[in-house]
């Protein structure tokens, strides 16, 4: 046998003091509970009656409860049960910042309100001396009207004793299986330490006057009212982080915005960048257009130069053909006008 985890309740009063042991036996995992001395049996004992009835009060075929599977004299040994408890569902939504965790005390409330059988609380019928006996004697009118659980009532179903698989929800820890009608809220108030003067009162004197009577106030605050899962603190640490994210949010807004306003301007400029290069593209394209017109009016120019040069090659050629003419009626006047610049 391996031993994987031990629990001692023995701040408790004698008759309520168990070990809680976690073994491996062959590769198969066991939940016992144990009495620490003889006086604690009667309430291990209890828990045999208890599970018979926690079963009967269920209205849920999804609910089921831990089998005991081994009884000794001073011990119960249950099924031990693999899955995830409702306290890794709460730790995992809490790292997620999406309100996961609101949602699963949703999930958590609605399991004590529709899982079991129900009454209406009335203080009249309800609040007998067993009652008084284990949350104080008071004016419990204020309740009246409650939902409540109807004849047994689990007042310790608490997020480490609910685990989740794949099909069903167990309950793994009936120690504390009450034969009373007890309000559902004074269950959730014990999980979620809501602010709730009156079941405070009721609290105290079930922690100080039941379960630890024997020992001093400061003990039992420092292993019960200390050490409860104080869930109302950490949503409250949750809030303040959503009040920073949302800080955050507003802060990454304003920066989406002046960014917004830092892409439009490049936008704006960019527009008038291409309305600047539509403009030198005009220009180019004009530009090219005179280009053209005088390269055009070039080889206009070019023919006119040809045609004359070709037209001054001609009159040279007359002019040799005349020069080199024996003709009389050509060479006379010729000669007689060489021979008047010779006077002169």
């Amino acid at each position: 046998m391996k031993v994987l985890y031990v629990k001692c309740n023995s701040e408790r009063s004698k008759e309520f003091q168990l070990k809680t042991v976690i073994y491996e036996d062959n590769g198969k995992r066991f939940t016992k509970k144990q009495a620490l001395c003889r006086e604690a049996i009667p309430h291990l004992k209890r828990m045999k009656e208890s599970y018979t009835n926690l079963t009967a009060s269920i209205v849920n075929p999804k609910i089921k409860v831990a089998k005991i599977i081994r009884e000794t004299e001073d011990s119960l040994t249950f099924e031990f049960i693999e899955g995830i408890s409702l306290t890794k569902r709460f730790k995992k939504a809490l790292k997620l910042f999406n309100n996961e965790e609101s949602k699963v005390i949703s999930e958590y409330i609605e399991l004590l309100k529709s899982g079991f059988k129900t009454t209406v609380f009335d203080s009249l019928t309800m609040v007998t001396s067993e009652f008084i006996k284990f949350f104080g004697d008071y004016d419990y009118s204020e309740l009246n009207g409650e939902l409540c659980f109807k004849g047994v009532s689990n007042i310790d179903i608490i997020f480490s004793n609910v685990i989740f698989t794949d099909n069903n929800i167990y309950l793994i820890d009936y120690e504390w299986i009450l034969p009373l009608n007890i309000p559902i809220s004074y269950i959730s108030f014990r999980e979620l330490h809501q602010e709730n003067e009156f079941f405070k009162k009721m609290e105290n004197h079930f922690i100080t006057k039941v379960v630890a009577a024997q020992n001093s106030f400061y003990e039992v605050q420092g292993h019960y009212l200390k050490n409860r899962l104080n869930i109302a603190q950490q949503i409250q640490g949750i809030s303040q982080a959503m009040v920073e994210r949302d800080e955050q949010i507003v802060n990454l807004n304003q920066m989406v915005t002046d960014r917004d306003r830092e892409v439009f301007s490049l936008g704006q400029a960019m527009v008038e960048r291409d309305e600047q290069i539509v403009n030198l593209n005009q220009m180019v394209t004009d530009r090219d257009r005179e280009v053209v017109s005088l390269g055009q009016a070039m080889v206009e120019r070019d023919e006119q130069i040809i045609s004359l040069n070709q037209a001054a090659n001609e009159n040279r050629l007359i002019v040799r053909q005349i020069l080199s003419s024996n003709s009389w009626r050509v060479t006379s006047p010729l000669r007689k006008v060489k021979s008047f610049f010779r006077r002169k």
